[in-house]
């Protein structure tokens, strides 16, 4: 029977389900990073029971809870509960993630600037960033890419030629180059530049880290689901 961990009292859109294994994985995640015992004991009585209502819970653990999914889950994963290569176990890494890209939809429905780029990776992959994350990641995939179509594509958008950054548009084989890139590296040389990628205070720092995690997570999808 499926497990749910629920992120939002008011709508169902931030509802997660996953099998007993991985619910009591993120169940823990999330105890552990609750400060008040209290609400622990009583997280760890829903756990029991098959349910976390992580909207429902006191302000401030809220608060640690959906950071902690913003900006620890997707790493603990990798690192904790499925170390690479991940051979069989992708899919089920992949599904654990897609709580934290829930909980960065959640928070940015609250700060959502009508005006900010999306960037595609493909149909039905897309995210919209700040304007100055995605002006650095382009520059960040134009100067690693070897392809000089692409090299040119790329240029185009920092100018305002071409419109935001859509993956779909750009030449073969580069576009398979520049997926690997925001797959494999982008997420490491935004923790390295964060000031040149936001001018950056510390909390736009780890929304910025963060959105590069979603987009590297949905360029890894992207990737392996061309390879099948």
């Amino acid at each position: 029977m499926s497990k749910l961990v629920s992120l939002s009292e008011e709508s169902h859109d931030f509802d997660w389900f996953a099998t007993r294994g991985l619910f009591a994985w993120v169940a823990d995640f999330l105890m552990a990073r609750v400060e008040d015992p209290e609400v622990r004991e009583e997280m760890r009585r829903d756990a029991l029971s098959g349910y976390l209502y992580v909207g429902d819970l006191p302000e401030a653990a809220r608060a640690q809870a959906l950071r902690a999914l913003r900006e620890e889950l997707i790493p603990a994963v990798d690192e904790e509960l499925y170390p690479r290569p991940l051979g069989e176990d992708a899919l089920f890494a992949a599904r654990v993630k897609t709580l934290a890209v829930l909980a960065w939809e959640l928070a940015r429905r609250t700060a959502r600037d009508p005006s900010a780029p999306v960037v595609v990776v493909a149909d039905g992959y897309e995210w919209t960033v700040r304007h100055g994350l995605h002006a650095w990641l382009v520059a960040f995939l134009r100067d690693g890419t070897a392809h000089p179509e692409v090299r040119e594509q790329l240029t185009e958008i920092l100018d305002g030629r071409r419109p935001g950054l859509d993956l779909r548009a750009l030449a073969e084989p580069g576009r398979s180059e520049v997926l690997r890139m925001l797959a494999e590296d982008a997420v490491a040389a935004a923790q390295r530049n964060t000031e040149a990628v936001l001018d950056c205070a510390p909390e736009s720092a780890r929304w910025a880290v963060g959105d590069v995690r979603i987009l590297a997570l949905m360029a890894g999808e992207v990737a392996d689901r061309t390879q099948v």
